[in-house]
């Protein structure tokens, strides 16, 4: 309690301090108004400032619906502003000088009327698919190719660097530990079930991905790998908006799914929402091999056999914001995932090795189910004190709950194909209630000479209640009953407190940050009725910075550096047991501890066409998943522990090209890895070397026809003590569009070769196995997108700077 006071204080007084300190410093400006021949305003004319030394843009803004505008926070120099505005010649102001106080009022600028060819503007203003923006990789989804019937897992495939495994484990240049985020807001729920709900989103919902490489202070110190930010599309121009799409696959089995969006915006009013409705039917054909050799005698097995996994999911996001005056504006977005997963499986196991039972195989089914409902609520208020400074207060509310069960039956039968033991029946019923609690208060604040000020507090609260029932059957009688011994109820509680500050400093051509994080993390488990209690208390600070250096207009150079973080999820410290089949279960460790990375990044970019980047991070205690086996049960254990030590440098290279009808990207990584750690009292010492390489290329052929390659492919690598081989694809997609863009069409052929196959090794002590699964991945699909609504241009006169760069640029 006195530390909750303690901390309640501390807050009222940071909040004090930030409402007074937003008055201590002045601002300059230029403002003006933008005319016609006939002395009309021209509304929402684009407009930027050039710094004459170098011709670089400095700032861009469009103008009101007067024609009027104005710009604030100005270094001191010699600048010119630009004007552009289709139908009408580019205009220039006459050379202006700013210092640190100027406050100029400029003549009424005029530009003249001018025909211009629309079809050549739309080329030109082209958007890359990707771009590199301090350190932070922009995948550009919104009114992309690559939104066609995809769904977000299959866009997390195509960002530079990103790699998912056959356990759909996501590592980012080698480096696991990915904590994903969608429209800024931390996702605490399970991956596993996180990617579940990634499979059922459309990419039409996406507006952009970001890749923070290296996040700075204001973000959770949680996630070694990075962070993935996933933006949802929202109404940018006044009106009502929407979009109805279908889509539809073909492979082993039938895919389908529809998605609708709804959006409207007024001059205070904002309305955005979507729902997908998605069927998905998967055939995976699965083989695993294992071997146990202990004391000279090897037990060996193998399993073959198919799963046929359904998931039927319905997403819905809905929200509102609503600006009370022209400094604030609050937010209420609700959303939720409810889906229900199925998979049946038939497979054998064959013990071919060692046998010391009376069967020789065994003909097992299996059957699981979960029903998931997440229903989330998002609540903000943004307030700007000036154009300088802003206050954000945002609190969300999550209700994860899962009830599942799996099934398994075995026969056994021997040689002679004659069943020899009474069948066994084992399965469990888990009933799972996560509920998360966050809120959040951001500062920000820039003063005069160009230093700013960001600052904020964090506080999350999680309670996971999980009940367990084992059960099997009597041999004798047949009767199912609950078996006391693995049977639990876990319960979990967390508490984090964060607080954070960054500091920046801009120079002529170098940008200063620097920033530290503090957590306090409390951590509460028991298992009942079993003997088991955890306490973890423990405070980290999280220290960052980056150093962004502009060589001149066309290079730059970026490096940063963080410490970070990765809690174990729940799932991976919950100790209930899974049976996969006779000789193979998995269990969680509650005894799992925290990893802790450093890591540097370097980024070298030339004219948004080459980016080189380069990165080391080295890992403590790494959390990482593995099988080992048991010389008393032979069964074979998949769990998870620490990882003493890891290394992981990269070094990629991407390049982009749009060449009117053409564009392509390209990127190429390489990564060199270092581990040393015990395994169940045996020690282990790696050295490998991987690379991978993802391609995208687009041609844009007459009457609105666009084709698309794209592909992957991932050498052999090895990663501690596993071993994954040589995978890739290549997909191919033809799109034409109708009626100005409103209607589009595509087809693909996903998987071209056939090759989207994820073999891999696990080898420690006496313990080695090989598993490889095979999916329907070659797959043709149908995708229809019918675009509707009645808008008009309307933005706010501090609209995105980037955004408005790129409109003038299109009309030079």
């Amino acid at each position: 309690m006195k530390v909750e006071l303690k901390l309640n204080k501390t807050i009222v007084g940071a909040i004090v301090f930030f409402f007074f300190t937003f008055n201590l410093s002045a601002q300059n400006f230029i403002k003006g108004t933008v005319v016609d021949s006939t002395n009309t305003p021209i509304s929402y004319c684009a407009l930027a400032i050039l710094n004459v030394t170098d011709s670089s843009i400095v700032k861009g803004n469009i103008t009101d619906d007067k024609g009027e505008f104005v710009f604030e926070k100005i270094k001191a120099g010699n600048y010119l502003i630009k004007f552009n505005n289709v139908g009408f010649k580019a205009g220039w102001s006459q050379l202006i000088t700013v210092d640190s106080l100027s406050q100029i009022s400029l003549l009424p600028q005029i530009l003249k009327s001018e025909g211009i060819n629309l079809t050549e503007i739309s080329v030109a203003a082209f958007k890359p698919i990707i771009e590199f923006k301090k350190g932070i990789v922009i995948m550009n989804v919104e009114n992309n190719i690559l939104t066609g019937g995809n769904t977000i897992f299959d866009l997390l495939k195509r960002v530079p660097g990103v790699t998912i495994d056959a356990q759909n484990n996501i590592s980012v240049n080698g480096r696991g530990g990915v904590r994903f985020l969608i429209d800024n807001r931390l996702q605490q729920i399970p991956i596993s079930q996180l990617i579940n709900m990634f499979m059922g989103m459309p990419a039409e919902a996406v507006s952009t991905i970001e890749l923070i490489k290296n996040p700075p202070a204001k973000y959770d110190a949680a996630g070694t790998g990075g962070l993935i930010n996933i933006v949802l599309k929202k109404a940018k121009l006044k009106g009502f908006s929407g979009s109805l799409s279908q889509s539809g696959s073909h492979g082993d089995y039938n895919r389908g799914g529809t998605f609708l969006t709804l959006n409207y915006k007024s001059n205070k009013l904002t309305l955005f929402s979507n729902m997908a409705v998605s069927y998905l039917q998967f055939a995976t054909d699965n083989y695993y091999l294992r071997n146990i050799t202990d004391t000279g005698s090897t037990f060996s097995v193998y399993s073959y056999g198919l799963q046929l996994p359904r998931r039927f999911i319905v997403y819905g996001n809905a929200g509102v914001e609503y600006e009370l005056s022209k400094k604030t504006i609050i937010g209420l977005n609700y959303s939720n995932n409810v889906a229900q997963i199925t998979n049946t499986g038939n497979n054998t196991l064959n013990i071919t090795q060692g046998n010391i039972y009376n069967y020789n195989y065994v003909h097992f089914l299996t059957t699981s189910k979960q029903n998931i409902n997440t229903p989330s609520l998002n609540f903000n208020v943004q307030h700007k004190f000036d154009s300088l400074t802003k206050l954000q207060l945002s609190a969300d509310y999550t209700d994860y709950l899962e009830q599942s069960g799996r099934f398994t039956d075995n026969h056994f039968y021997n040689n002679a194909d004659v069943e020899v033991l009474p069948y066994t029946h084992v399965g469990s019923v888990v009933n799972s209630d996560f509920k998360i609690f966050t809120q959040k208060l951001d500062f920000t604040r820039d003063f005069k000479k160009s230093l700013s000020l960001e600052a904020g507090f964090k506080s999350s609260f999680v309670e996971n209640s999980s009940n367990s029932v084992f059960q099997r059957n009597d041999p004798v009688s047949g009767q199912i009953y609950s078996d006391t011994a693995y049977s639990y109820m876990y319960k979990y509680h967390e508490r984090i407190v964060a607080g954070y500050f960054t500091l920046g400093k801009s120079f002529k051509k170098i940008d200063l940050r620097g920033g530290v994080r503090t957590e306090h993390t409390l951590i509460e488990a028991n298992d009942n009725p079993k003997p088991f209690t955890l306490h973890r208390d423990y405070i980290n600070f999280f220290p960052s910075g980056s150093i962004d250096y502009k060589l001149s207009s066309k290079n730059s150079l970026q490096t940063s550096y963080s410490y970070r973080i990765d809690r174990p999820s729940y799932d991976q410290m919950n100790p209930v047991r899974t049976f996969f089949d006779q000789f193979n279960y998995g269990a969680g460790n509650p005894y799992l501890k925290p990893q802790y990375s450093h890591v540097v990044n370097l980024d070298y970019g030339y004219n948004n066409f080459i980016t080189i980047s380069a990165s080391y991070q080295t890992t403590k205690d790494n959390i990482y998943n593995y099988a080992y086996g048991n010389p008393q049960s032979k069964a074979t254990i998949d769990s998870t522990f620490n990882f003493a030590h890891m290394n992981n440098s990269s070094l990629s290279l991407f390049i982009q090209k749009q060449i009117q009808w053409f564009s392509f990207q390209i990127f190429a990584g390489g990564i060199y890895r270092t581990s040393s750690t015990f395994v169940n009292g045996l020690p282990v010492s790696l050295n490998s070397y991987l690379y991978n390489v993802n391609f995208n290329t687009e041609f844009m052929l007459p009457k609105n026809f666009k084709i698309q390659f794209q592909g992957y492919y991932n050498s052999l690598s090895t990663d501690g003590i596993q071993t994954y081989y040589p995978n890739g694809a290549v997909n191919l997609t033809v799109s034409k569009s109708f009626f100005s863009q409103k209607l589009n069409i595509s087809m693909s052929l996903f998987d071209v070769f056939y090759s989207d196959i994820h073999p891999y090794t696990n080898e420690v002590g006496g313990a080695y196995s090989y598993y490889t699964e095979r999916n329907d991945t070659r797959r043709i699909r149908g995708f229809i997108v019918w675009k509707f609504g009645k808008m008009k241009i309307s933005q706010s006169l501090k609209s995105n700077n980037e955004a408005e760069k790129g409109r003038l640029k299109s009309v030079n």
